[in-house]
């Protein structure tokens, strides 16, 4: 909860505050956790989840039906990033930390969708704290393969620290 939190306080940041907030949160897994806090926490705001596993999709879309009340969360039927059509219509792309298994995979998903946002638009990426366990779940974000090519907003959920390399 206070991970969800601190970003949607960076969203205010980065973005300003804003009303019907629009949030593409890419990677939402099987039980959209983070996504869904969002959407609670920020009553206005439209959250779309997308992942490409489809069982991951259902599994996701099945748990958001047994809760009628989140009607500004969706989920789309299993998607790659580089099918959304117009990634101007949303206001924040959120990538989660566990997109990708290896620092390759992890630098080509981000690469890929980098280039397609618009500018002034941001891509929030989430990675795993350097020396906490969730090292040994997944790699860690590689930013220095990339600072030099995009401006980014580095939030790593488990810590206060916000970097910001531009």
């Amino acid at each position: 909860e206070k991970i969800v939190a601190a970003e949607l306080a960076l969203f205010d940041r980065f973005l300003g505050v804003q009303e019907n907030r629009r949030i593409l949160f890419c990677g939402g897994g099987p039980v959209p956790i983070s996504p869904v806090l969002m959407a609670v926490k920020d009553g206005n705001a439209q959250v779309t989840v997308i992942d490409q596993d489809a069982e991951s999709c259902e599994l996701a879309a099945s748990i958001l039906r047994l809760h009628p009340h989140l009607q500004n969360i969706t989920v789309l039927p299993p998607v790659l990033v580089e099918d959304i059509q117009d990634m101007n219509q949303f206001d924040a792309i959120v990538l989660a930390a566990m997109i990708g298994s290896t620092q390759a995979q992890k630098v080509e998903i981000y690469t890929k969708i980098a280039g397609m946002i618009p500018t002034g638009k941001y891509l929030f990426t989430r990675s795993a704290n350097p020396e906490g366990m969730s090292l040994f779940q997944y790699d860690q974000f590689p930013f220095d393969q990339l600072s030099s090519l995009y401006e980014q907003v580095v939030f790593q959920p488990v810590s206060p620290d916000v970097t910001v390399h531009t």
